[in-house]
Protein backbone atom coordinates (compact mmCIF):
# COMPACT_ATOMS: atom_id res chain seq x y z
CA UNK A 1 0.00 0.00 0.00
CA UNK A 2 1.22 3.35 -0.93
CA UNK A 3 2.07 6.71 1.37
CA UNK A 4 2.63 10.04 0.48
CA UNK A 5 5.28 12.48 1.49
CA UNK A 6 3.83 15.69 3.16
CA UNK A 7 6.13 18.37 4.91
CA UNK A 8 8.53 16.66 6.78
CA UNK A 9 6.32 12.93 6.87
CA UNK A 10 5.72 10.04 4.77
CA UNK A 11 1.76 9.27 5.66
CA UNK A 12 0.79 5.99 5.22
CA UNK A 13 -2.53 5.02 3.64
CA UNK A 14 -4.86 2.20 2.16
CA UNK A 15 -7.94 2.05 -0.33
CA UNK A 16 -10.02 -0.95 0.42
CA UNK A 17 -13.21 -1.31 -2.25
CA UNK A 18 -14.77 0.64 -4.91
CA UNK A 19 -17.97 2.50 -3.95
CA UNK A 20 -18.34 5.90 -2.72
CA UNK A 21 -15.16 7.26 -0.88
CA UNK A 22 -15.19 7.34 3.06
CA UNK A 23 -12.33 8.40 5.20
CA UNK A 24 -11.93 7.11 8.02
CA UNK A 25 -9.50 8.58 10.67
CA UNK A 26 -8.43 7.07 13.87
CA UNK A 27 -7.58 8.82 17.51
CA UNK A 28 -4.65 9.50 19.75
CA UNK A 29 -1.71 6.89 19.39
CA UNK A 30 -3.69 4.22 17.41
CA UNK A 31 -3.56 3.43 13.67
CA UNK A 32 -5.29 1.97 10.54
CA UNK A 33 -5.29 -1.82 11.85
CA UNK A 34 -8.01 -0.52 14.23
CA UNK A 35 -10.14 1.38 12.07
CA UNK A 36 -10.11 -1.34 9.32
CA UNK A 37 -12.19 -3.29 12.19
CA UNK A 38 -15.06 -0.86 11.68
CA UNK A 39 -14.65 -0.98 7.65
CA UNK A 40 -15.17 -4.73 7.58
CA UNK A 41 -19.08 -3.63 8.15
CA UNK A 42 -19.32 -1.02 5.15
CA UNK A 43 -18.03 -3.15 1.92
CA UNK A 44 -20.10 -1.21 -0.42
CA UNK A 45 -18.20 2.13 0.01
CA UNK A 46 -14.28 2.97 -0.74
CA UNK A 47 -12.95 3.03 2.87
CA UNK A 48 -9.78 5.27 3.18
CA UNK A 49 -7.75 4.41 6.06
CA UNK A 50 -4.68 6.49 7.18
CA UNK A 51 -2.11 6.05 9.70
CA UNK A 52 -1.63 9.48 10.97
CA UNK A 53 1.94 11.48 11.48
CA UNK A 54 3.64 9.38 13.73
CA UNK A 55 2.26 6.13 14.61
CA UNK A 56 1.60 3.00 12.34
CA UNK A 57 3.37 2.76 9.10
CA UNK A 58 3.86 7.01 8.62
CA UNK A 59 6.80 8.61 9.79
CA UNK A 60 7.80 9.68 13.07
CA UNK A 61 8.98 13.49 12.25
CA UNK A 62 9.92 15.69 15.02
CA UNK A 63 7.42 17.08 16.97
CA UNK A 64 4.89 19.09 18.27
CA UNK A 65 2.35 18.25 15.65
CA UNK A 66 -0.50 20.70 14.94
CA UNK A 67 -3.98 20.11 13.94
CA UNK A 68 -3.75 21.99 11.14
CA UNK A 69 -0.68 19.69 9.77
CA UNK A 70 -2.59 16.42 10.57
CA UNK A 71 -5.41 17.74 8.78
CA UNK A 72 -3.82 18.75 5.95
CA UNK A 73 -2.09 15.05 5.62
CA UNK A 74 -5.43 13.73 4.93
CA UNK A 75 -6.31 16.28 2.46
CA UNK A 76 -3.34 15.19 0.47
CA UNK A 77 -3.78 11.30 1.02
CA UNK A 78 -7.25 12.42 -0.59
CA UNK A 79 -5.49 14.74 -3.35
CA UNK A 80 -2.90 11.80 -3.83
CA UNK A 81 -5.97 9.02 -4.39
CA UNK A 82 -7.79 11.84 -7.11
CA UNK A 83 -11.11 11.58 -4.48
CA UNK A 84 -12.52 15.62 -4.62
CA UNK A 85 -15.17 14.81 -2.36
CA UNK A 86 -15.72 11.96 0.82
CA UNK A 87 -17.45 11.28 3.60
CA UNK A 88 -15.24 11.71 6.65
CA UNK A 89 -15.46 9.73 9.77
CA UNK A 90 -13.10 10.40 12.86
CA UNK A 91 -12.82 9.29 16.55
CA UNK A 92 -11.74 10.76 19.21
CA UNK A 93 -8.68 12.63 18.26
CA UNK A 94 -9.77 11.54 14.81
CA UNK A 95 -12.61 13.67 15.52
CA UNK A 96 -10.71 16.51 16.26
CA UNK A 97 -8.85 16.51 13.11
CA UNK A 98 -11.97 16.15 11.02
CA UNK A 99 -13.25 18.77 12.12
CA UNK A 100 -10.12 20.99 11.09
CA UNK A 101 -10.53 19.07 7.45
CA UNK A 102 -14.02 20.23 7.20
CA UNK A 103 -13.39 23.87 8.31
CA UNK A 104 -10.16 23.68 6.11
CA UNK A 105 -11.80 22.30 2.91
CA UNK A 106 -16.06 22.12 3.65
CA UNK A 107 -16.68 22.05 -0.26
CA UNK A 108 -14.70 18.41 -0.26
CA UNK A 109 -16.52 17.09 2.51
CA UNK A 110 -19.76 15.86 1.86
CA UNK A 111 -20.68 14.86 5.24
CA UNK A 112 -18.95 14.75 8.60
CA UNK A 113 -19.44 11.67 11.69
CA UNK A 114 -17.91 12.52 14.62
CA UNK A 115 -17.54 10.19 17.20
CA UNK A 116 -16.58 10.64 20.87
CA UNK A 117 -14.69 13.93 20.49
CA UNK A 118 -14.39 17.64 20.93
CA UNK A 119 -14.48 20.94 19.89
CA UNK A 120 -12.00 23.08 21.90
CA UNK A 121 -10.17 22.93 25.33
CA UNK A 122 -11.70 22.62 28.44
CA UNK A 123 -10.58 21.60 31.92
CA UNK A 124 -11.73 17.93 31.44
CA UNK A 125 -9.78 17.21 28.22
CA UNK A 126 -6.40 19.40 29.81
CA UNK A 127 -6.60 17.35 32.85
CA UNK A 128 -6.31 13.96 31.02
CA UNK A 129 -3.98 15.35 28.50
CA UNK A 130 -1.32 16.06 31.59
CA UNK A 131 -1.84 12.72 33.40
CA UNK A 132 -1.24 10.72 30.15
CA UNK A 133 2.26 12.55 29.90
CA UNK A 134 2.53 12.30 34.10
CA UNK A 135 2.22 8.33 32.99
CA UNK A 136 4.25 8.11 29.72
CA UNK A 137 7.03 9.65 31.54
CA UNK A 138 6.58 7.74 34.64
CA UNK A 139 5.45 4.23 34.16
CA UNK A 140 5.67 4.05 30.23
CA UNK A 141 3.30 2.81 27.58
CA UNK A 142 2.24 -0.38 29.62
CA UNK A 143 0.81 1.14 32.32
CA UNK A 144 -0.78 3.62 30.16
CA UNK A 145 -2.48 0.72 28.04
CA UNK A 146 -3.98 -0.72 30.90
CA UNK A 147 -5.41 2.80 32.11
CA UNK A 148 -6.62 3.23 28.64
CA UNK A 149 -8.37 -0.02 28.97
CA UNK A 150 -10.33 1.10 32.11
CA UNK A 151 -11.04 4.28 30.24
CA UNK A 152 -12.25 2.98 26.88
CA UNK A 153 -15.11 0.76 28.04
CA UNK A 154 -17.93 1.17 30.38
CA UNK A 155 -17.51 -0.84 33.67
CA UNK A 156 -20.13 -3.36 32.25
CA UNK A 157 -18.29 -4.46 29.12
CA UNK A 158 -15.25 -4.65 31.39
CA UNK A 159 -16.87 -7.16 33.41
CA UNK A 160 -19.25 -9.07 31.12
CA UNK A 161 -17.26 -9.13 28.02
CA UNK A 162 -13.16 -9.94 29.42
CA UNK A 163 -12.30 -11.67 26.52
CA UNK A 164 -12.79 -8.11 24.41
CA UNK A 165 -10.85 -6.26 26.86
CA UNK A 166 -8.24 -8.73 26.25
CA UNK A 167 -7.83 -8.87 22.63
CA UNK A 168 -7.69 -4.84 22.63
CA UNK A 169 -4.69 -5.14 25.44
CA UNK A 170 -2.70 -7.25 23.15
CA UNK A 171 -3.34 -5.59 19.71
CA UNK A 172 -2.18 -2.67 21.92
CA UNK A 173 0.78 -3.97 22.34
CA UNK A 174 1.03 -4.87 18.64
CA UNK A 175 0.83 -1.23 18.02
CA UNK A 176 3.16 0.08 20.82
CA UNK A 177 5.05 3.02 19.45
CA UNK A 178 7.63 4.95 20.91
CA UNK A 179 6.61 7.79 23.60
CA UNK A 180 8.08 11.06 21.29
CA UNK A 181 5.35 10.65 18.69
CA UNK A 182 2.34 10.10 21.47
CA UNK A 183 3.56 13.37 23.12
CA UNK A 184 3.33 15.07 20.37
CA UNK A 185 0.04 13.92 19.11
CA UNK A 186 -1.08 14.91 22.75
CA UNK A 187 -0.02 18.33 22.22
CA UNK A 188 -1.79 18.53 18.92
CA UNK A 189 -4.96 17.69 20.79
CA UNK A 190 -4.68 20.72 23.08
CA UNK A 191 -4.34 22.99 20.80
CA UNK A 192 -7.66 21.63 19.46
CA UNK A 193 -9.73 24.50 19.26
CA UNK A 194 -12.36 25.49 16.19
CA UNK A 195 -15.31 26.53 18.42
CA UNK A 196 -15.76 29.79 16.61
CA UNK A 197 -15.15 28.24 12.91
CA UNK A 198 -17.66 25.65 13.28
CA UNK A 199 -20.21 28.11 14.03
CA UNK A 200 -20.34 28.99 10.08
CA UNK A 201 -20.08 25.33 9.21
CA UNK A 202 -22.32 24.08 6.39
CA UNK A 203 -21.71 20.53 6.14
CA UNK A 204 -24.10 17.83 6.84
CA UNK A 205 -22.85 16.46 10.23
CA UNK A 206 -23.76 13.62 12.61
CA UNK A 207 -22.04 13.45 16.07
CA UNK A 208 -21.98 10.62 18.28
CA UNK A 209 -21.15 10.31 21.61
CA UNK A 210 -21.21 7.55 24.46
CA UNK A 211 -23.38 8.01 27.82
CA UNK A 212 -20.81 6.23 29.90
CA UNK A 213 -17.35 7.85 28.06
CA UNK A 214 -15.21 9.44 30.51
CA UNK A 215 -12.51 9.97 27.61
CA UNK A 216 -14.94 12.64 26.41
CA UNK A 217 -17.88 12.92 28.30
CA UNK A 218 -21.30 13.18 26.29
CA UNK A 219 -21.64 16.65 27.22
CA UNK A 220 -18.78 18.07 25.03
CA UNK A 221 -20.65 16.51 21.81
CA UNK A 222 -23.52 18.31 23.56
CA UNK A 223 -21.66 21.12 22.68
CA UNK A 224 -20.16 20.21 19.50
CA UNK A 225 -24.39 19.66 18.65
CA UNK A 226 -25.09 23.01 19.18
CA UNK A 227 -22.17 24.76 17.72
CA UNK A 228 -22.32 23.24 14.11
CA UNK A 229 -25.88 24.45 12.28
CA UNK A 230 -28.21 21.31 11.35
CA UNK A 231 -26.07 18.76 13.06
CA UNK A 232 -28.19 15.56 14.42
CA UNK A 233 -26.69 14.00 18.13
CA UNK A 234 -27.10 10.13 18.77
CA UNK A 235 -25.88 8.81 22.56
CA UNK A 236 -25.43 5.26 22.66
CA UNK A 237 -24.93 3.32 26.11
CA UNK A 238 -21.35 2.65 25.80
CA UNK A 239 -17.97 4.56 26.94
CA UNK A 240 -15.40 6.18 24.52
CA UNK A 241 -15.37 3.05 22.24
CA UNK A 242 -19.32 2.82 22.32
CA UNK A 243 -18.99 2.01 18.14
CA UNK A 244 -17.71 -1.27 19.33
CA UNK A 245 -20.23 -2.01 22.90
CA UNK A 246 -23.36 -0.85 21.18
CA UNK A 247 -21.97 -2.21 17.30
CA UNK A 248 -25.20 -3.04 16.19
CA UNK A 249 -26.94 -0.14 16.48
CA UNK A 250 -23.96 1.94 15.72
CA UNK A 251 -23.18 0.35 12.24
CA UNK A 252 -27.18 0.40 11.55
CA UNK A 253 -26.68 3.97 12.38
CA UNK A 254 -24.33 4.94 10.73
CA UNK A 255 -25.42 2.90 7.42
CA UNK A 256 -28.68 4.72 7.57
CA UNK A 257 -26.68 8.46 7.34
CA UNK A 258 -24.03 7.38 5.01
CA UNK A 259 -27.10 6.21 2.85
CA UNK A 260 -28.59 9.76 3.00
Amino acid sequence: MPSIRVGDADIYYESHGEGEPVVWIMGLGLDSRMMLMFTAAFPQYRNIVIDNRGTGRSSVPPGPYSMDQMSVDVLAVMDDLGVEQVRVIGMSLGGAIAQHVAVAAPNRIRSLTLCCTWAGPNEWIRRLNELALLEAEAVGYDAILKHTLLLLFSPKFVIERPEMVQMFEDMGKQMVAPMEPFFSQIEAAMSHDVREPLASLRVPTLIMAGRRDTFVPPELSEELQKLIPGSTLKVYEGGHAFMLEDAAAFNADLTAWLAE
